[in-house]
């Protein structure tokens, strides 16, 4: 009867003065196992039951497991990176897109623009402030300094280019400079123009049709917005920047039976002495922001 009553004394945990150090696994309250020795709570270097210990051993598999297991591959991919097309070249790579015609001018002209003009003047590349540029600079009153190159455009379309366009050395009453115009081999016909009076203007085959109110200084962006058409169905609306600042509708935009077949940029009847300075030249069917 006393083992029984003992046993059931030590079970449950009644017994305080009972001294189990060193004792074998499982405890009673009060104890905990360390190893597989009993030894009172606190003394144990964890307080972790034994099933829930890790051995060194396994610790040592366990970190080796860890500098074995490859870095998380996601972890390496940046988020939301805009990819680029690694084919695009040249000035479309700054725009982003393939465009219809682009031009930065830092290849040389005779990589692009297949005839030149120069009479009294040249049209040739020099270092600019973004790299090479586009400059004309005529000599005489009857000076010309233009460069086209062969284009195949229809419909709607944006052109833009990067325009600086000095004050002649001598002052003359009206002088346009082609910053981006569209003709035929014998001349431009629509035209986006800077004048000595510091404003742009639109031109149709050879008469003024609208012109900004504001005057432009120092580099400026120049877009054109315009629909080619044969009949009234034809626009141009020209901005500086993001402002539109002349516009002319219900015109034919391909005067007569003429194509739209050459890009102009340069000084074309000069009266006088006079530079025009672009870059950054492009023509695509989608809108082109500026460079």
């Amino acid at each position: 009867m006393w083992r029984w009553a003992c046993i059931a004394w030590l079970v449950s945990g009644c017994i305080d003065g009972v001294d189990l150090e060193d004792r074998p696994c499982p405890c009673i309250e009060g104890w905990v196992c360390d190893g597989e020795r009993c030894v009172r709570a606190g003394d144990a270097a964890t307080d972790a039951p034994a099933d829930a210990r890790i051995s060194d051993a396994t610790q040592d598999v366990i970190a080796d497991a860890v500098l074995d297991t490859p870095p998380d591959v996601a972890d390496d991919v940046p988020g939301d990176v805009p990819s680029v097309d690694a084919n695009l070249m040249g000035c479309e790579r700054g725009i982003g897109r393939a465009v219809i015609f682009c031009d930065d001018f830092e290849a040389a002209l005779a990589e692009r623009w297949i005839s030149e003009v120069n009479t009294f003047g040249t049209a040739t590349r020099e270092l600019g402030a973004s790299g090479r540029e586009l400059a004309a600079v005529t000599s005489t009153s009857a000076g010309e300094a233009a460069i086209r190159a062969s284009v195949s455009l229809t419909g709607e379309l944006w052109m833009r280019a990067q325009v600086e366009a000095p004050m002649p050395s001598l002052f003359t009453a009206f002088n346009r400079r082609d910053a981006i115009s569209l003709g035929d081999a014998s001349a431009p016909f629509l035209r986006a123009t800077v004048g000595d009076e510091r404003q742009v203007y639109l031109e149709l085959d050879g008469s003024e049709v609208a012109a900004s109110r504001d005057h432009v200084d120092g580099s400026f962006c120049l877009r054109l917005h315009v629909r080619l058409a044969r009949d009234a169905t034809g626009f141009a609306e020209l901005y500086l920047g993001t402002e539109q600042v002349a516009s002319v509708v219900d015109v034919a935009t391909v005067p007569g039976a003429r194509d739209a077949t050459q890009l102009w940029i340069g000084i074309v009847n000069a009266a006088g002495p006079t530079e025009l300075r672009v870059d950054d030249v492009a023509i695509d069917a989608a809108e082109l922001s500026c460079p």
